[in-house]
């Protein structure tokens, strides 16, 4: 159920143990939160674009987490 789009925006949730992971005290939830979506989402963008080895991709706000995944990848 929690993984169904409701909520997203919400400060809390309820789900079920499972479903999380600890995140050291020494990591900040702004970072932590970006372990998950960042990677998958720069995967899937670089799939669905068709993008080969050797062509470019113009990549805006470059400086952003997510770019740097993408630009790594």
């Amino acid at each position: 159920v929690c993984f169904m789009g409701i909520g997203a925006w919400a400060e809390s949730i309820l789900l079920p143990a499972k479903a999380c992971f600890p995140v050291p005290d020494t990591i900040s939830d702004e970072t932590a939160a970006q372990f998950l979506v960042n990677p998958f989402t720069a995967v899937a963008m670089l799939a669905d674009s068709g993008v080969q080895a050797g062509e470019f991709l113009m990549i805006t706000a470059a400086a952003s987490a997510f770019s740097r995944l993408v630009i790594q990848l």
